[in-house]
C-alpha cells in the first residue's frame, strides 16, 4: 500500500494513527478554538479517520469553563487522553454504560454506573453538563456486540427520545447537553441506526424547549473532515463492512480501504442544547 494512503481502518496501524491524532487534536488550542467558534477545520484534518476525530474535540471545546458535575452518557470519555485533560479533571464525573468494559480508569472524581439511559437512577437537576457522544443511536438496538450474552436484542428505534428526555431531566437549569450522532441517510444496522434530519429533530424535540440550540455538521471526503451543511450531509452512508463487523464480530478478508478513506460514518451531527433557567 502506498505511503500516501491512510492505514486500513481498525488495523493496528490505524489504531496507532488514530490515538496519536486524537491526542494532538485534544491538546491543540487553535484547533479547539475552531471547533468552539465554528471556524473551518485545517485542510486535510482527520484524513482517513473515523468521526471521533471530530466529535471529541468538538465536545471538549464546548465544555463549561467552571468546575461542576458531568454525566458521560455512554462512556465515550473513558480514555486517559481525555480524562487527563484540564477541561475534565475539574469536573466530577459519572460514567453510565451498560456493562463492564475492557478498561476502566479509576480516578478521583470519576465513578462508573451500569444503567440504561432510558431510566437514569439520578435525581432531577444533578448535572451541569451531560455528554452523549455517538450513543443515542444505539438505544433500543441490538447491543450484543458491546454487552455480550447479557444483551437482549431490541429494535425499538424510537427509544432514543426516552434517553434524551432523561438527559434533560438530570440537567440543572442552564445545564448543557452535548450530543452527537452519525448523520446522513437513515440506516438501521442492527447494533445502531444512522440519524437523518427527521430523527435528529425528534431528539431535539425530546429535549424540549432550549435556551440555546446549536447544530454543527461535519462531512468526510478523501481530503479529510470539514464543516458542512445538513443538506450536504443528507445522503451520507455508513461504511457497510464496519457496520457488519459491529453486528457479527467478523472482519472481512483482505484490506478494505474505501475510495473516500471512510472508517465508519461519513458525516456527523453535533448538537449543543442548554436547558432554560
Amino acid at each position: 500500500m502506498s505511503a500516501d494512503l491512510p492505514p486500513v481502518p481498525w488495523t493496528h496501524a490505524y489504531q496507532e494513527v488514530r490515538q496519536r491524532s486524537l491526542r494532538e487534536a485534544l491538546n491543540d488550542r487553535d484547533l479547539l478554538e475552531r471547533f468552539a467558534t465554528g471556524a473551518p477545520l485545517p485542510e486535510g484534518y482527520g484524513r482517513g479517520l473515523d468521526e471521533r476525530i471530530v466529535e471529541l474535540p468538538w465536545c471538549v471545546a464546548h465544555l463549561p469553563a467552571a468546575p461542576g458535575r458531568l454525566l458521560d452518557a455512554g462512556s465515550s470519555l473513558n480514555h486517559a487522553l481525555l480524562l487527563d485533560l484540564p477541561q475534565l479533571t475539574r469536573m466530577r464525573m459519572h460514567v453510565v454504560t451498560l456493562a463492564v468494559e475492557p478498561e476502566f480508569l479509576w480516578k478521583p472524581g470519576v465513578s462508573y454506573v451500569f444503567e440504561d439511559l432510558r431510566a437514569l437512577p439520578f435525581a432531577d437537576g444533578l448535572y451541569d453538563v451531560v455528554v452523549s457522544i455517538s450513543t443515542i443511536e444505539h438505544v433500543g438496538c441490538d447491543n450484543t456486540y458491546y454487552v455480550g450474552g447479557a444483551a437482549s436484542p431490541e429494535a425499538r428505534l424510537e427509544d432514543f427520545v426516552l434517553a434524551v428526555r432523561e438527559m434533560r431531566r438530570v440537567l440543572k437549569p442552564e445545564g448543557v447537553l452535548l450530543l452527537s450522532v452519525p448523520y446522513g441517510a437513515h440506516q438501521f444496522h442492527g447494533a445502531f441506526q444512522q440519524f437523518d434530519r427527521q430523527r435528529l429533530s425528534a431528539a431535539e424535540e425530546a429535549f424540549g424547549p432550549a435556551a440555546e440550540l446549536t447544530e454543527s455538521f461535519f462531512r468526510l471526503s478523501q481530503g479529510g473532515w470539514q464543516r458542512a451543511t445538513a443538506e450536504a450531509c443528507a445522503r451520507s452512508v455508513y461504511v457497510k463492512w464496519v457496520s457488519d463487523l459491529m453486528r457479527t464480530g467478523r472482519r472481512p478478508e483482505g484490506p478494505r480501504l474505501e475510495p473516500d478513506y471512510a472508517a465508519a460514518a461519513r458525516a456527523v451531527a453535533c448538537v449543543r442544547m442548554m436547558k432554560p433557567a
